[in-house]
Protein backbone atom coordinates (compact mmCIF):
# COMPACT_ATOMS: atom_id res chain seq x y z
CA UNK A 1 0.00 0.00 0.00
CA UNK A 2 1.21 3.35 -0.99
CA UNK A 3 -0.16 6.11 0.98
CA UNK A 4 0.51 10.43 0.41
CA UNK A 5 -1.03 13.55 0.80
CA UNK A 6 -0.89 16.60 -1.93
CA UNK A 7 -1.11 19.89 -0.94
CA UNK A 8 -3.81 22.25 -2.76
CA UNK A 9 -1.23 22.71 -5.40
CA UNK A 10 -1.37 18.81 -6.42
CA UNK A 11 1.78 18.36 -4.95
CA UNK A 12 3.76 17.00 -2.16
CA UNK A 13 4.64 20.44 -0.55
CA UNK A 14 3.02 23.72 0.24
CA UNK A 15 0.59 22.49 2.20
CA UNK A 16 -0.12 25.75 3.93
CA UNK A 17 1.09 29.35 4.06
CA UNK A 18 4.98 30.41 4.92
CA UNK A 19 6.12 28.97 7.74
CA UNK A 20 3.68 25.98 8.01
CA UNK A 21 1.42 29.06 9.29
CA UNK A 22 -2.42 28.55 8.65
CA UNK A 23 -5.26 31.61 8.92
CA UNK A 24 -8.46 31.24 10.78
CA UNK A 25 -11.42 30.62 8.75
CA UNK A 26 -9.62 30.11 5.49
CA UNK A 27 -9.72 26.25 4.04
CA UNK A 28 -7.23 24.14 2.84
CA UNK A 29 -7.75 21.88 -0.09
CA UNK A 30 -5.65 18.27 0.43
CA UNK A 31 -6.20 14.93 -0.98
CA UNK A 32 -5.60 11.64 0.41
CA UNK A 33 -3.82 9.25 -2.35
CA UNK A 34 -3.98 5.30 -1.47
CA UNK A 35 -2.16 3.34 -4.00
CA UNK A 36 -2.68 -0.51 -3.55
CA UNK A 37 -0.35 -3.27 -5.29
CA UNK A 38 -1.52 -6.07 -2.38
CA UNK A 39 -3.03 -8.42 -4.96
CA UNK A 40 -6.78 -7.78 -4.06
CA UNK A 41 -9.25 -4.88 -3.60
CA UNK A 42 -8.64 -3.76 -0.13
CA UNK A 43 -10.47 -1.78 2.17
CA UNK A 44 -8.71 1.00 4.23
CA UNK A 45 -9.34 3.54 7.27
CA UNK A 46 -7.57 7.05 7.28
CA UNK A 47 -7.81 8.15 11.18
CA UNK A 48 -7.42 11.84 11.83
CA UNK A 49 -5.85 12.81 14.49
CA UNK A 50 -4.45 16.38 16.14
CA UNK A 51 -1.48 16.21 18.47
CA UNK A 52 1.31 18.62 19.31
CA UNK A 53 5.25 18.50 19.55
CA UNK A 54 5.31 16.23 21.91
CA UNK A 55 2.39 13.26 20.87
CA UNK A 56 2.21 11.46 18.09
CA UNK A 57 2.12 7.67 16.73
CA UNK A 58 5.19 5.56 16.01
CA UNK A 59 5.96 2.95 13.49
CA UNK A 60 4.39 0.23 15.22
CA UNK A 61 2.07 1.36 17.30
CA UNK A 62 -0.99 4.19 16.31
CA UNK A 63 -1.03 7.43 18.08
CA UNK A 64 -4.52 6.10 19.88
CA UNK A 65 -4.15 8.47 23.17
CA UNK A 66 -5.01 11.29 20.61
CA UNK A 67 -8.36 12.71 19.55
CA UNK A 68 -9.90 11.64 16.24
CA UNK A 69 -10.82 14.81 14.12
CA UNK A 70 -11.62 12.59 10.93
CA UNK A 71 -12.61 8.99 10.04
CA UNK A 72 -13.07 7.91 6.27
CA UNK A 73 -13.48 3.91 4.62
CA UNK A 74 -12.89 3.03 1.18
CA UNK A 75 -12.14 0.86 -1.00
CA UNK A 76 -9.06 0.81 -2.80
CA UNK A 77 -8.87 -1.60 -5.98
CA UNK A 78 -5.92 -4.04 -7.09
CA UNK A 79 -3.42 -1.93 -8.95
CA UNK A 80 -5.56 1.45 -8.41
CA UNK A 81 -5.35 4.62 -6.44
CA UNK A 82 -8.45 6.05 -5.21
CA UNK A 83 -8.22 9.56 -3.91
CA UNK A 84 -10.29 10.96 -1.25
CA UNK A 85 -10.52 14.91 -0.32
CA UNK A 86 -9.59 16.60 2.96
CA UNK A 87 -10.71 20.09 2.99
CA UNK A 88 -10.23 21.80 6.56
CA UNK A 89 -10.18 24.90 8.17
CA UNK A 90 -9.67 25.80 11.97
CA UNK A 91 -12.45 28.25 12.97
CA UNK A 92 -11.91 29.28 16.34
CA UNK A 93 -8.64 29.44 18.82
CA UNK A 94 -9.44 29.63 22.79
CA UNK A 95 -6.65 29.88 25.01
CA UNK A 96 -7.08 28.21 28.90
CA UNK A 97 -4.37 27.74 31.19
CA UNK A 98 -1.77 28.62 28.68
CA UNK A 99 -2.47 26.79 26.29
CA UNK A 100 -4.45 27.26 22.75
CA UNK A 101 -7.02 24.86 22.01
CA UNK A 102 -8.83 25.09 18.27
CA UNK A 103 -11.58 24.17 16.40
CA UNK A 104 -11.14 22.44 13.16
CA UNK A 105 -13.84 21.72 10.35
CA UNK A 106 -13.13 18.86 8.08
CA UNK A 107 -15.36 17.67 5.59
CA UNK A 108 -18.01 20.06 6.80
CA UNK A 109 -17.40 18.35 10.32
CA UNK A 110 -16.53 20.59 13.18
CA UNK A 111 -14.43 19.07 16.39
CA UNK A 112 -13.04 20.91 19.18
CA UNK A 113 -9.68 20.07 20.46
CA UNK A 114 -8.99 18.47 23.88
CA UNK A 115 -5.50 19.12 23.36
CA UNK A 116 -3.65 22.59 23.66
CA UNK A 117 -0.21 23.38 22.69
CA UNK A 118 1.66 26.32 23.82
CA UNK A 119 0.96 29.80 21.88
CA UNK A 120 3.22 29.97 19.12
CA UNK A 121 4.13 26.28 19.23
CA UNK A 122 2.93 24.01 16.23
CA UNK A 123 0.08 21.49 16.05
CA UNK A 124 0.25 18.24 14.19
CA UNK A 125 -1.72 16.26 12.36
CA UNK A 126 -1.24 12.75 12.55
CA UNK A 127 -2.86 10.36 9.67
CA UNK A 128 -3.06 6.97 9.98
CA UNK A 129 -3.89 4.19 7.56
CA UNK A 130 -5.61 1.15 8.45
CA UNK A 131 -6.43 -1.59 6.44
CA UNK A 132 -9.20 -4.23 6.98
CA UNK A 133 -8.00 -8.05 7.86
CA UNK A 134 -10.77 -10.38 6.98
CA UNK A 135 -9.29 -13.27 8.81
CA UNK A 136 -9.69 -11.20 12.09
CA UNK A 137 -12.46 -9.20 10.90
CA UNK A 138 -11.24 -6.31 12.29
CA UNK A 139 -8.62 -3.26 11.07
CA UNK A 140 -5.01 -3.02 11.59
CA UNK A 141 -2.81 -0.30 11.80
CA UNK A 142 -0.52 0.59 8.84
CA UNK A 143 1.34 3.48 8.65
CA UNK A 144 1.48 6.87 9.48
CA UNK A 145 2.26 10.64 7.68
CA UNK A 146 2.46 14.25 10.17
CA UNK A 147 1.79 17.07 8.77
CA UNK A 148 2.26 20.28 11.54
CA UNK A 149 1.07 24.04 11.04
CA UNK A 150 0.82 26.88 13.49
CA UNK A 151 -2.22 28.94 13.70
CA UNK A 152 -2.19 32.58 12.85
CA UNK A 153 -4.81 34.16 15.15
Amino acid sequence: MGFGIYSGQNTLSGYTGPGSTVNINQTYHWTFNITNEMGTTQLVQIITRLGNQTMGPNATSPASLLQVFANASLFVPNKSSTLQNFDWNVTKVVSSGGLDYITVEINGRTTSSTLGTTPGQPFRFYFELWTFNPSTASFQYYTWLQIGFSVNS
